[in-house]
């Protein structure tokens, strides 16, 4: 069943109505970010940025603040942000059941789940259990979700850039991925990127800077204003750009 694209962010004041929020602090913060391309890039265990990274990064300067993000196992910062206050994470798929786990901060990346083919025609999920391999990544939502539709004919791989180079060789006939990250695999393997041809929608969402549950009554206006301007600046575009992805409209 798909899931419908999330809804623009609006920040909720909790508590009685006397309580007024508080202007958002950076010093106050823990930054983090988990190993997950092309939102943070783990190179060989140093944080060598990411669309998520480099977007706070940009932020954190134009509010005047300083932002250094620790790079942690995925596990770990997810569980990090969940259990501990005032923290910030730079990259969160919202969905559902994360709704009232995080304060969503900003939704910096629109990301879906899709069929993918490269250089032929797009599929549907009816024919894609018809095809001769559907590659997916090990351990990802995107592996969960195939299985879960009984098909025989699943090819799982270790990693994203495995999961390309094979789609753009012919290894495999379609892939099931999140847009950026097939995207940037791609680019990762020399391949265009381009030639990806999107199938049948499976999941859509926003990929946040998110926070910890209990700044929910924190103002960050500020922050907001920051993004737009970016976005309007040519700053969030020369951003994507570098991880060979372009700016899609929410």
């Amino acid at each position: 069943m798909q899931i419908k694209r999330a809804f623009a962010f609006a920040v909720t004041v909790l508590g009685s109505a006397w309580l007024l929020t508080e202007p958002a602090k950076a010093a106050e913060y823990r930054f983090i970010a988990g190993p997950v391309a092309p939102y943070a890039i783990d190179d060989g265990g140093t944080l060598a940025g990411g669309v998520h990274v480099d977007t706070l990064s940009e932020i954190a300067r134009r509010v005047g603040a300083s932002a250094e993000v620790e790079l942690m196992p995925w596990a770990r910062a997810y569980n990090t942000v969940l259990k501990k206050d005032n923290h910030i994470i730079a990259m969160m798929m919202r969905s559902a059941p994360r709704e009232d786990l995080f304060t969503w901060i900003i939704p910096v990346l629109p990301e879906r789940m899709v069929l993918w083919t490269y250089g032929g025609t797009a599929i549907s999920i009816a024919d894609a259990g018809n095809l001769g391999r559907i590659g997916v990544q090990l351990n990802t939502p995107m592996q969960n979700w195939a299985e879960a539709q009984g098909w025989s004919n699943i090819e799982v791989v270790n990693d994203a850039k495995t999961l390309a180079r094979l789609l753009a060789n012919g290894r495999v006939d379609a892939m099931v991925n999140l847009e950026s990250l097939a995207r940037f695999s791609m680019v990762q393997e020399g391949k265009d990127p381009n030639k990806l041809v999107a199938g049948e929608e499976i999941f859509a969402s926003n990929v946040y800077i998110a926070g910890s549950k209990n700044l929910s009554g924190q103002d960050f206006s500020a922050w907001q204003a920051a993004f737009a301007d970016m976005q309007t600046d040519g700053t969030y575009a020369e951003i994507l750009g570098r991880y060979g992805l372009t700016p899609v409209s929410n």
